[in-house]
C-alpha cells in the first residue's frame, strides 16, 4: 500500500504512482522495501543492490553491518571506538 495515497495501486495524481516504463528504460527498486528509486532521490548501492535513503536510515546496526559485510568490532575500531578495559 502506498504511504502517500493509502491505495494499492496508487491513485492518479499520487506522486508515488509509477509512470509507464519507456522501452529500454531501467527502473531500480530498493532491495529492502521494493520502492522505485527515482532520479534525484536519496539512494545507495552496495554490490549492485540498491537501497532507498529511508530504508538505510531506518536500519539497525546489525542490518547495516550485514549489507556492508563488516564485523561489528572492525567497524568500531575503524571509527575509533575502543572497548573500556576495567
Amino acid at each position: 500500500m502506498c504511504e502517500m495515497c493509502q491505495k494499492s495501486p496508487c491513485i492518479p495524481g499520487c506522486p508515488n504512482r509509477e509512470r509507464p516504463k519507456r522501452p529500454g528504460e531501467r527502473r531500480l527498486r530498493c532491495r529492502r522495501c521494493g520502492g522505485v528509486l527515482r532520479k534525484g532521490s536519496e539512494a545507495y548501492e552496495k554490490n549492485g543492490n540498491p537501497y532507498c535513503g529511508d530504508c538505510i536510515a531506518q536500519m539497525d546496526l546489525e542490518s547495516l553491518l550485514r549489507i556492508c559485510e563488516m564485523e561489528k568490532e572492525s567497524l568500531l575500531k575503524q571509527i575509533g571506538l575502543l572497548p573500556i578495559r576495567g
